[in-house]
């Protein structure tokens, strides 16, 4: 096996998985970076087009290059900027820039820009889902940001930044609060409709996606509790990226695989506080598997050979099985943290063993193949490795 122990590789093993220590420095100059990336390349592919919106080429410069911080930036709503330059949308293109810059204003942005729709949507901010308006435009005066949205004539100027305990008084009528959970002074909305990829539901594999029940919150709240209390590596490794929780039923598939790095999280719903936990473990595991695989391939790019996963009980290629490893190792972490502190009654004991059994033939798979693995995919499954071999 090949060492990822030099002090280079160091740095890649918080993403590994939580009881590895996180290098911030690293995390944030890898999303800003990313981040940036994408502004830059949604700026170009849709620069003529969007210099008719007032401000919104500036204003998304200012965001990519020295207003780009991690707050600002962490939105679902950049995967969308990504998904309309795949698509050349342009339609998309200017929602997704809509979504961003609201998005990012509430987070410090001070900028000006403006955009008009052809038909009213609805905006999110902060956990506000506001009335249908044609007519967004951001504004600051004296220190303050203000939203203004506009529609057939009137106008309804808001507060931008976000303020935890906000004021229903603040906002125009027909705004309605989304479900949320509100953890250290950080929002994550659980709804139906996510900012980014909602449109892509049905090529995902959901079957629909549904509102939170009156028990979804509470039993949410209890979950995440529950780590923050017990197992508070876990709650920093979940807070640090979650954003957005999108509720919905699958055909055939219990878990999502990782679609969008920028802190969503499509969430099958439960009334069992551990298999919400596993559920969420396992999507932002996914999380950082992707903001690391930014970076470059974590196999070998020749490597076409096919095995057998258990987890989507088929034939997958070695960095799918990586992949499945990485998320279904931090569950079972999970499971041993939560036995190890709680005791392990027998139904947590008998999915710990399913898990064990399948991961260990996947690491068998991961043993033989591990000239096929580059550095990269070294140093983000060997910490893992190693936490799930100490008994």
């Amino acid at each position: 096996m090949q060492s990822s122990t030099s002090t280079d590789k160091s740095i890649y093993a918080g993403f590994s998985c939580p009881l590895e220590p996180l290098n911030e420095d690293f995390f944030t100059l890898l999303a800003t970076q990313y981040a940036s990336a994408v502004i830059d390349t949604f700026v170009e592919h849709f620069n003529a087009p969007l210099s008719s919106y007032p401000g919104v080429i500036s204003s998304l410069q200012r965001l990519s290059g020295r207003d780009n911080t991690f707050d600002r930036i962490w939105s679902p709503a950049l995967g969308m900027c990504a998904k309309a330059v795949i698509s050349k949308d342009f339609e998309q293109a200017v929602n997704a820039a809509a979504d961003l810059l609201m998005h990012a204003t509430s987070a410090g942005l001070f900028t000006e820009w403006e955009i008009v729709l052809t038909s009213p949507r609805q905006f999110r901010l902060n956990r506000r889902l506001l009335p249908p308006r044609t007519h967004i435009q951001a504004e600051i005066r004296g220190g303050s940001a203000w939203i203004l949205l506009g529609n057939n004539g009137s106008v309804d100027k808001i507060p931008a930044l976000f303020v935890e305990d906000d004021s229903e008084t603040l906002f125009p009528k027909g705004t309605v609060e989304v479900p949320s959970l509100k953890l250290d002074r950080r929002i994550i909305t659980v709804h139906a409709k996510a900012t980014a990829g909602a449109q892509t539901t049905e090529c995902l594999g959901f079957q629909s996606a549904i509102q939170a029940s009156e028990e979804t919150i509470p039993l949410f709240n209890s979950a995440i509790g529950l780590l923050k209390t017990n197992l508070c590596a876990y709650y920093l490794w979940v807070i640090r990226v979650l954003r957005e929780i999108v509720l919905v039923r699958f055909n055939g598939y219990k878990y999502m695989p990782g679609i969008d790095a920028w802190g969503l999280a499509y969430i099958c719903p439960t009334r069992d506080r551990n298999i919400f936990i596993e559920r969420i473990v396992h999507e932002i595991a996914g999380i950082y598997f992707s903001l690391l695989d930014m970076l470059g391939n974590v196999v070998s790019a020749a490597d076409e050979t096919y095995y057998y996963c258990p987890f989507a009980d088929k034939m997958n290629q070695l960095n799918s099985l990586v992949k499945a490893y990485h998320a279904f190792g931090n569950v079972l972490l999970y499971y041993k943290m939560y036995a190890a502190r709680f005791g392990d009654d027998p139904t947590i004991a008998a999915r710990r063993l399913a898990l064990h059994s399948d991961l260990k033939l996947v690491e068998g798979y991961i043993m033989e193949s591990e000239v096929r693995l580059t550095e990269l995919g070294w140093a983000l499954i060997e910490p893992l490795m190693r936490e799930l071999s100490n008994d």
